[in-house]
């Protein structure tokens, strides 16, 4: 029987009116949640490894854990800086969620970028380093290796994408990522392609803002009620 639930994701996942906390509260279970906004899918796994290792470390079994995880934008990154001089070249930050400081106790922060930013630091990135078919590698080896971190521990849990381009491969990518795509156990996700797509079908006219694709509360609440809680209670 499950008691504790750990998320994971961006501004998707992230806020008080978001997936994860009415899933909370319509399973009625005790819950991490790391999410955060602007978050790219490098540390959406690292952060959802480190609090199913805290809850394993602190004495829950596994067999009390869902782990559920929204993957997000694949050219979205983050970078640890641990210097203050090199913090500063890095603003302004435009995310108000950037520099992430976390685990809990370090002294300096995780930089987040997404190919919109127009701060120095993020153009400068990406007009010179940038690759979208690595971006994709990238993202199918984390949602790769946090798949076979979950399953070691036989953890049970739900993977989806924020949105649809998550899972567009680029142009001549095929040669990268086939075989990770292949290794990842698409049984776990979600039947849906998307939550923006979802929200799009069953309630399009309760998004909170025009041209903005994050959904509003009613339909956070209505996803967790159609589409998760649905598919927990029929893994379990």
């Amino acid at each position: 029987m499950i008691t504790h639930l750990i998320t994971g994701g961006c501004s998707f996942s992230a806020d008080m009116f978001c997936w994860p906390v009415h899933l909370e509260n319509q399973l009625k279970v005790t819950h991490d949640q790391t999410g955060v906004g602007s978050s790219g899918n490098d540390l959406i796994s690292r952060k959802v490894i480190r609090q199913v290792y805290d809850c394993l470390q602190a004495g829950m079994s596994p067999e009390e854990m869902y782990v559920g995880v929204m993957w997000s934008g694949p050219g979205r990154k983050a970078f640890y800086v641990e210097s203050d001089d090199t913090l500063k070249l890095c603003k302004p930050y435009i995310s108000d969620t950037s520099p992430h400081i976390w685990p809990e106790g370090s002294k300096h922060g995780w930089v987040l970028i997404n190919p919109f930013f127009d701060n120095k630091f993020a153009m400068g990135y990406y007009r010179t380093y940038n690759n979208s078919i690595q971006d994709q590698i990238e993202t199918y080896e984390h949602m790769l290796r946090l798949q076979l971190f979950l399953k070691s521990y036989r953890i049970k849990y739900f993977f989806s994408t924020y949105t649809d381009e998550v899972l567009k491969d680029p142009k001549d990518s095929a040669v990268f990522v086939d075989h990770l795509k292949d290794l990842i156990d698409w049984n776990r996700f979600l039947p849906v392609k998307s939550m923006h797509n979802w929200c799009i079908k069953n309630y399009p006219n309760d998004f909170p803002k025009n041209d903005d694709p994050h959904p509003g509360n009613y339909q956070h609440k209505r996803f967790a009620a159609e589409v998760l809680v649905p598919w927990i209670e029929n893994d379990l």
